[in-house]
């Protein structure tokens, strides 16, 4: 904010005071308020007063419920982009001067809905860029969330109250790096449990989460960088003792793959049908949006051949079904999963008769 007076002495320990004494989790210290120069863009010279005009950093805060007449505060809707200053009684009114605001790394997008864009669906740049010819995604966008709803509000209103932005128990790390990361659709904490060749070992004083993002890919995977903010949001938030013990790793798959034969109502629909069928067994082993009630599996679920006949004879189209087997396990009426395992679906081979 440009200000067109210096502020004195008091105004300015008192601002630098209040960025040092922040929450960790809140919203203003970042980026950390470290030394006194972070809070001007302009050199203070050798008076006690900052050289006037400057622009000086205001304090993002929740509401201004705590904020006086001379508090440099804002509030920011992220979802909306809406920017609240305060009205001169809690928090201090702008100063009236054309273009003294300045933000610096805002950004906001479309929620959750934004990232069912397909790879090739960008195609065109807002500005041309020098020997820029095309550009296109490869791979779909990710990171959007949604504001919390009423359903959001009353899982993670208690467990806010009960962990008071701590990790403490294995349960702590799970609400806490859901409620922090919209993208994040589920999250295993293991106690005692750090990665080794070939899978999860025993390590005493460790904690491993499994994270699983919110993705519409049949094996979803978090992204490098999704696991190294969350893993620098937990260690401020950790015990000290064990922040140097803390792994993030996605989740392994126990693929599914399903052989049968169907019988059609229609044969001139074969072709239509097999396709149908694939499909729904597609939907139904998806981990995050499949099962019976299209909530996804829990880790650890097994997978039985009564609940897959189900599928396939009321997909449209299905007369009856035979011969249904898991391809990868000859004879067996069930898939045991691993307990750090998700169901995904593999490539099934469907007959139509």
């Amino acid at each position: 904010m440009q200000e067109p007076e210096a502020l004195s002495k008091p105004e300015w320990d008192a601002l630098f005071a209040e960025f040092q004494e922040a929450s960790p989790l809140d919203p203003a210290t970042a980026p950390t308020v470290r030394e006194r120069g972070d809070l001007v863009d302009a050199p203070t010279g050798d008076s006690e007063n900052v050289a006037a005009p400057t622009y000086v950093r205001w304090r993002r805060v929740p509401t201004f419920l705590q904020s006086n007449a001379r508090s440099r505060h804002y509030t920011l809707d992220p979802v909306t982009g809406v920017l609240t200053f305060g009205d001169g009684s809690l928090g201090l009114i702008p100063p009236p001067i054309a273009n003294g605001i300045t933000l610096r790394n805002l950004q906001t997008g479309g929620g959750n809905a934004a990232n069912t864009a397909p790879p090739l669906a960008i195609t065109e740049l807002k500005t041309s860029l020098p020997f820029i010819d095309k550009v296109f995604n490869v791979t779909s966008p990710a990171g959007g969330s949604d504001a919390w709803d009423e359903t959001a509000t009353l899982q993670f209103g208690p467990q806010q109250i009960k962990n008071r932005g701590r990790a403490v128990t294995t349960e702590d790390y799970a609400w806490l790096i859901r409620q922090q990361f919209g993208q994040v659709a589920r999250v295993r904490c293991l106690a005692t449990t750090a990665p080794v060749t070939g899978g999860l070992g025993f390590k005493p004083g460790a904690v491993t989460c499994i994270v699983v993002p919110k993705t519409t890919d049949p094996t979803p995977q978090p992204t490098a960088g999704l696991l190294a903010r969350i893993r620098a949001y937990v260690m401020q938030l950790a015990l000290g003792g064990i922040v140097s013990d803390l792994y993030f790793t996605g989740p392994d798959y126990s693929v599914v793959r399903i052989g049968a034969d169907v019988h059609p109502l229609d044969p001139g629909a074969a072709s239509s049908v097999a396709r149908r069928v694939v499909g729904a067994l597609e939907e139904f082993f998806h981990p995050l949006t499949g099962g019976e009630q299209q909530s996804g599996w829990d880790f650890g679920r097994d997978v039985f051949l009564s609940e897959v006949n189900a599928v396939l004879e009321r997909t449209p189209g299905v007369d009856f079904v035979t011969n249904v087997t898991l391809l990868d396990y000859p004879g067996a009426t069930s898939l045991d999963v691993l307990a750090n395992n998700l169901v995904a679906s593999g490539a099934h081979q469907i007959r139509i008769v």
